[in-house]
């Protein structure tokens, strides 16, 4: 999914590598945005939309998305939101009005429902029309009840006066008639890259999704968080944005990945979850334009409401971003970081950081749908939306660690030998670290995290991270480079700590077990350690080692503790 919006009036980390056992973290994606402008009203577009009791989407009638995108490759997007009985009147410009359009809908909690179809248009080998134009000599064209049925399908009921399908413009559908991308939002097996056409710039796959709710928009079978080859019709230059989301299990919870049902799993992650927006502008000019960013909340995943802005470390001091946000901001508002710009590049960038209480949970799922609204100091508006591609549910899990590759120890037994021990430590927590053989290298086996659709993540990279302890406990992250003789171990830089990326195509993975291999060199566990600014070495403790999934800016971790 890649999209954006834009109206007129008329309209209207330095990275903290996270600790399993106090603070595991994921980060979320970067997606680019496209592009919308529209002037003086010619024709409108009206219609009641009735969704089927028993549809996996809202029932809300208020704050439905009614999406109308022309069919170009500079494609323009015009959107309009439902009242509390479902209606909607949606401006088309004299400028727009004799586009072809895909209309497709999103409902209240943010989540696509799909393409508006024709209820007389008929399913033809597989393929039914979704583009649309509008006649040009009329003031209105009026859809009448349009009826979305538990799958996802909606239809008009009848003939629409001034409404014409496009007979090449069509998407592949269900024998039901629903376009097969609505279950899964375009991935999974609705993803397949031989029926792009040149024709759908802004649904290239056929699946019946629009760019801005689709996972896979060129239907190759890779997400567009991972894929390289992903393109945005129309994208906007300078503007970036993520929704991203972290997991923050604690100590115990550690034992919940090893031990529990998928089903059981899901749930429980709900309520470690902490998410991160993210809003670059990356030109300097165009950012000096901007007076406000604030969330759209006409339609949004309904555990946004819930969400509080403030320090994770202090519950007191955190307040409900839906009540007001940091510093006494308006709700829903993005902060700006100091200037100057954050950007390394120019530009400037707003972000919030939002924590899911205690007792309270966020169902976040594959399909959810965030829009922005930046207000510019001259009254225009630009909205920009993220939908999430994917979930990751749950960490990469650790199997195997050792010195000694031929006799490792399993982790998972260790697990289970802990759960059935009256007060037993989590082992290779802070306090139960895992014994490794003095001078020797570490051998590690994982297995990668997966996502909501149960398949493992293998894409993007592992960033491994060593932090040394002194004996009293703490951490050392300004380690002095006299500790490694001048240079850290090869591969390695020493970024306070020694870290090192590793992309996932040059990793050792057992087709059989589907496990990852990493070999951690003996050089990363020094016997003597110098702090930066100090001239007294110190034995260590012990060691912590964290092993990131990265994908963009997609990130989930564990860490393991070991001790000589």
């Amino acid at each position: 999914m890649r999209a954006a919006f834009r109206a007129l009036p008329a309209i209207c980390l330095a990275l903290l590598l996270p600790l399993l056992f106090s603070s595991c973290q994921l980060i979320s994606r970067l997606l680019p945005d496209k592009v919308e402008v529209t002037a003086t009203k010619a024709l409108s577009l009206l219609g009641r939309i009735n969704i089927d009791s028993d549809a996996v989407f809202s029932t809300v009638n208020k704050g439905m998305m009614v999406v109308a995108q022309t069919v170009s490759a500079n494609s323009q997007t015009i959107r309009a939101f439902t009242d509390a009985v479902g209606s909607f009147s949606l401006d088309i410009s004299e400028e727009l009005k004799g586009s072809e359009f895909i209309i497709s809908l999103v409902d209240a909690s943010g989540r696509a429902i799909g393409p508006i179809m024709k209820k007389t248009d008929q399913v033809a080998n597989g393929f039914r029309s979704v583009g649309m134009t509008l006649g040009t000599n009329l003031a209105k064209v009026d859809f009448g009840d349009i009826r979305v049925a538990a799958s996802g399908l909606a239809e008009t009921g009848g003939i629409v006066q001034g409404l014409n399908s496009v007979a090449d413009l069509v998407a592949r559908v269900t024998a039901a008639g629903a376009p097969v991308g609505l279950a899964a939002h375009g991935k999974g097996a609705a993803a397949q890259s031989t029926t792009i056409s040149a024709r759908q710039a802004n649904d290239r796959d056929q699946d019946g999704l629009i760019d801005i709710l689709d996972a896979d928009d060129d239907g190759d079978g890779i997400l567009d968080d991972f894929d390289t080859d992903s393109t945005t019709v129309g994208m906007p230059t300078n503007y970036k944005v993520d929704v991203g989301f972290w997991l923050n299990p604690t100590d115990s919870d550690y034992q919940m990945f090893y031990h529990s049902t998928p089903a059981t799993l899901r749930e429980f992650v709900k309520g470690k979850y902490i998410l991160e927006l993210w809003f670059n502008v990356t030109n300097d000019s165009e950012a000096a334009t901007i007076k406000t960013i604030a969330l759209d909340t006409r339609s949004m995943p309904a555990y946004v409401s819930i969400l509080k802005t403030g320090p994770d470390s202090n519950p007191s001091q955190q307040v409900l971003w839906s009540v007001a946000g940091m510093g006494g901001m308006p709700a829903y508002q993005l902060m700006e970081t100091p200037q100057p710009p954050a950007l390394p590049q120019g530009g400037r960038q707003w972000k919030n950081h939002l924590i899911v209480p205690v007792g309270e949970k966020a169902d976040l799922q594959a399909g959810d749908l965030f829009n922005f609204e930046v207000t510019k100091k001259d009254g225009t508006k630009l909205y920009v939306s993220q939908m999430l591609n994917f979930v990751f549910t749950n960490i990469p899990l650790l199997r195997y660690i050792g010195s000694d590759p031929a006799t490792l120890q399993d982790f998972t037994a260790l697990m289970d030998k802990a759960l059935i021990t009256p007060n037993a430590m989590v082992p290779g927590s802070m306090n139960a670290p895992i014994a490794i053989a003095d001078n020797s290298d570490v051998t590690i086996r994982f297995q990668p995290p997966v996502d909501d659709m149960g398949q493992p993540i293998l894409q993007g990279s592992y960033r491994i991270s060593i932090i040394p302890y002194r004996p009293s406990g703490g951490q050392v992250w300004n380690i002095a480079t006299s500790t490694w003789n001048g240079s850290p171990p090869a591969g390695y830089y020493n970024n306070n700590h020694l870290m090192l990326e590793i992309p996932v195509s040059q990793m050792t993975r057992d087709a059989a077990s589907g496990l990852f291999t990493l070999v951690v060199p003996k050089a990363c566990f020094p016997n003597s350690v110098t702090a930066q600014g100090e001239t007294t070495a110190f034995t260590p403790s012990h060691f912590s080692i964290g092993i990131v999934s990265l994908v963009n800016q997609s990130q989930v971790a564990f860490t393991v503790f070991v001790k000589k």
